[in-house]
């Protein structure tokens, strides 16, 4: 293996592959309704007010949502899943699943660390980037490595030539990989103040996938706050994005007021675009 491209502790023993396509996800080209509605339905367009500050110029037809979450809405789980698992080790040929089990693995599998398809463009050929990281920071911030290093995992007992344990990811950009590899590391001076919307939904897409929320936290509601004058007040594929990103980072304001919007607006069905959070809101 190569010397890795971006280094975040020059003692870290655990190197990060990760398989990424020239191509962010671009919902432009998803539509944002599950069937085709050029025909108008008739069902007028409801308006949600997302800045408290304006409900002083609320009339009786206005229809902000409250604050509290919306009775009958689902809403993302914001526990943080147990991430215990046996510390027996296995043969060195067991290797992660990527929907991990909460009992022990008995028999071998295969680490599957891809996103769905639908976020992978077609036709595109993926390009390698190293990360070379500590994984006592991983466990630590990172309930999907916690995992990993405690399970009987090769990712976690294989060490390789270069000296260092291996785990590939597939499917999620560089840049946004970067960004919480910063603070996870606590590079905090690496860390962009502000995000565009995409930028910002890459970066949930990796939180989602690393399960580390909670150290995302901080800079998740600098990003957000930033661009929630952006938030759409009516029914289009940003405010599904938003609903993505509010979702990841548990924000329940601004999900349950996005939510509410989408399913109102939309009786059709919530397309799923491939990211998190949304395939849960179908499904209900």
């Amino acid at each position: 293996m190569s010397e890795p491209h971006v280094v975040f502790d020059p003692d870290g023993d655990f190197l990060i592959i990760a398989r990424s396509y020239a191509s962010p996800f671009d919902p432009s080209e998803v539509p944002c309704r599950e069937h085709d509605e050029s025909e108008s339905d008739g069902t007028e367009e409801t308006v949600v007010d997302l800045d408290p500050d304006d409900k002083a110029q609320s009339t009786s037809s206005d229809t902000t949502v409250p604050d509290s979450v919306v009775p009958g809405l689902w809403v993302p789980d914001i526990s943080v899943p147990d991430a215990t698992v046996p510390d027996t080790m296995v043969p060195d040929t067991m290797v992660l699943d990527a929907t991990i089990p909460d009992t022990a693995v008995t028999d071998a599998t295969v680490l599957d660390a891809t996103v769905p398809d639908a976020a992978v463009p077609d036709n595109s050929t993926p390009e390698v980037r190293c990360f070379k990281v500590s994984s006592a920071f991983l466990a630590l911030y990172s309930a999907y490595f916690r995992r990993m290093m405690k399970g009987p995992y090769r990712e976690a007992a294989e060490v390789h030539d270069d000296g260092l344990r291996h785990s590939e990811i597939e499917g999620l950009t560089w840049d946004a990989i970067t960004i919480v590899l910063n603070i996870i590391h606590g590079n905090g001076d690496q860390v962009p103040e502000t995000l565009e919307l995409h930028e910002l939904l890459e970066v949930a897409r990796v939180v989602d996938y690393m399960k580390c929320q909670e150290a995302m936290e901080f800079y998740s509601h600098i990003w957000i706050h930033h661009l929630r004058h952006t938030i759409p007040k009516s029914y289009n594929c940003e405010l599904l994005l938003w609903i993505c990103i509010a979702g990841v980072f548990w924000d329940l304001k601004i999900f349950s007021r996005c939510t509410r919007v989408a399913v109102l607006e939309n009786a059709r069905g919530i397309p799923t675009l491939g990211l998190p959070v949304l395939p849960e809101i179908r499904s209900r």
